[in-house]
């Protein structure tokens, strides 16, 4: 149902293949958490692999040592610590899946020699599935441009290189004109994802760019580890300025240099025409596939064939990684505890049902989120009953956020308690 019509209500979301990822889950495994959080591993795993695949890829011929800088590429992605989010949280697989298809048509597009070979039709194949992933997929015909004008020949001029990026894109620009007229179809707007949003007017006006020095406080939410993020920032600063001067060195990498930073722009560009930073430091999902993009970047000083360039940004490549483990287990840590107070709520949960008087209702208000990290939302019935439950205790208590509790005084008045018991 969910390839014909949309997730469903209130969001208008299309994301039907991530959809029966998790009905294959519930098939193969049943409730357990270990083989859902599996798979969302397994994904960031193989994105952090094509990552390195597609820098590798953007290497040219003079290059030095291509895959090492490869390697590192895909390692400064896999430790993006606001990726954490992305992989920890089960309801987050859509930017896994459609970052995992995006990045597999990236590669074999470069690949390609034309659109109609293997590679080619490939790379077509997997555009359509990121679509049937999340909307984000709508970075894949953007990249996909921008890895065309590094494909130009040499010597090319830069309009006539332009032109021929978009003429070479075309097949995968059709793909995305066919996916938003869809999306009009079914949902009666092509960009609209959230209720009352104007996602095309904030692209078209330039609103979005508002979002990007907003970013400050975001930070120091999702990332508190005062030490290594200081360390992180600068060492990611170094390595962008090496990055500069190995494009100056060699015009190759120059080009490339400027598709990664003109893709990363348009990625963040549709991103915050949706979507803008959170109070609470939640949101490192938005960043996944930009931050894929920014990793090719590492690669490039990596690479050079100026020796003291190289070995420069090899000790600040080593500072990066170093510091971005150091914050991911941070993020991870943190979700781990999270966990031990989920199990611990659903063991207080039947516990206050079970010491109830007979005929007694109990009211449980639970957080939406312990910091950065989503917990109760969208799972208050879920608290309640099997799989996380033994029984049903929805006959017993009742389980809301605190956004829930200014709808209850109507809810009470028309018996809501006496229909749940």
């Amino acid at each position: 149902g969910t390839f014909v019509s949309g997730v469903g209500p209130p969001s208008n979301q299309y994301r039907p293949l991530t959809m029966a990822s998790f009905a294959a889950n519930m098939l193969a495994s049943g409730a357990d958490p270990a083989a859902w959080r599996l798979t969302n591993i397994l994904l960031h795993a193989a994105n952090a692999a094509l990552v390195a695949l597609l820098a590798w890829q953007l290497a040219g011929a003079s290059a030095h040592a291509p895959r090492s800088a490869a390697l590192a590429a895909g390692l400064a992605f896999a430790w993006f610590a606001p990726s954490a989010e992305a992989v920890a949280w089960i309801a987050a697989r859509f930017d896994g899946m459609a970052l995992f298809w995006i990045l597999v048509a990236a590669s074999a597009f470069m690949a390609s020699r034309e659109w109609r070979d293997r590679y080619g039709v490939a790379s077509l194949a997997a555009t359509a599935l990121a679509f049937m992933s999340k909307e984000s997929a709508a970075i894949g015909p953007a990249l996909i441009v921008a890895l065309a004008w590094v494909k130009r020949p040499e010597g090319e001029g830069l309009l006539r290189g332009c032109v021929r990026g978009l003429v070479a894109a075309l097949p995968w620009l059709a793909i995305a004109a066919a996916y938003f007229a869809y999306r009009a179809l079914i949902f009666g707007d092509p960009f609209r994802f959230y209720p009352g949003t104007s996602p095309g007017l904030a692209l078209l006006s330039g609103k979005w760019l508002a979002a990007l020095p907003a970013s400050g406080d975001w930070w120091l939410l999702a990332l508190p580890e005062a030490g290594p993020r200081r360390v992180y920032a600068v060492a990611g600063l170094l390595l962008g300025i090496a990055a500069v001067s190995a494009s100056l060195r060699d015009r190759a990498e120059g080009r490339v240099l400027a598709a990664i930073v003109l893709a990363f722009l348009a990625a963040l560009a549709l991103l915050f025409s949706h979507w803008g930073w959170s109070a609470t430091g939640e949101g490192g999902r938005v960043l996944y596939a930009p931050a894929a993009i920014a990793a090719l970047a590492v690669a490039l000083p990596l690479r050079s064939t100026g020796r003291r360039l190289r070995r420069a940004a090899w000790i600040v490549a080593f500072v990066l990684l170093g510091s971005g483990l150091l914050l991911t287990r941070g993020a991870v840590e943190r979700r781990v505890q999270a966990g031990a107070q989920m199990r611990a709520l659903i063991a207080a949960l039947a516990q206050t049902a079970d010491a109830l008087p007979e005929g007694a209702y109990a009211f449980v208000v639970v957080p939406d989120h312990l910091g950065a990290i989503p917990f109760a939302r969208n799972a208050q019935g879920g608290l309640m009953l099997p799989p996380a439950q033994p029984r049903p205790l929805s006959s017993q208590l009742v389980v809301q956020l605190p956004d829930d509790l200014p709808s209850w005084p109507e809810l009470l008045e028309k018996n809501i308690v006496g229909r749940l018991k």
